[in-house]
């Protein structure tokens, strides 16, 4: 195959990582399917933390997103936010809308990233 002629570099590989060497092969107008770190950028733990923090310093723009703890870093703050929907000790309900959580591993991407 002859990847000088192509407009498109599509690296659809796991098993090979995106590297430098990838991305200094492209000729001038050619694109590559994928960003170079991009397999870091996006594992979820790093990724919440960087929203979250985001969240912080600027709730107006990065209000899109749920709330995410990262596991186990974080665990103690999910517990305080979970004790919140939990019913009181005297069984009346728990006040507000039901919340649902989504456990997700850290690395993993099946839609390959």
């Amino acid at each position: 195959r002859n990847d000088t002629n192509a407009s498109i570099y599509w690296h659809d590989r796991l098993d090979v990582p995106l590297t430098k060497y990838h991305v200094g092969r492209l000729k001038q107008g050619q694109k590559m399917n994928r960003f170079l770190t991009m397999q870091y950028q996006a594992r979820k733990n790093p990724l919440a933390k960087k929203l979250n923090r985001l969240q912080q310093l600027y709730p107006k723009d990065y209000d899109f997103h749920p709330t995410s703890w990262r596991f186990p870093a974080d665990v103690a703050a999910f517990k305080r936010s979970a004790r919140k929907w939990q019913p009181a000790k005297d069984g009346s309900p728990a006040v507000g809308k039901p919340v649902f959580y989504i456990l997700k591993p850290d690395n993993g991407s099946k839609g390959q990233g």
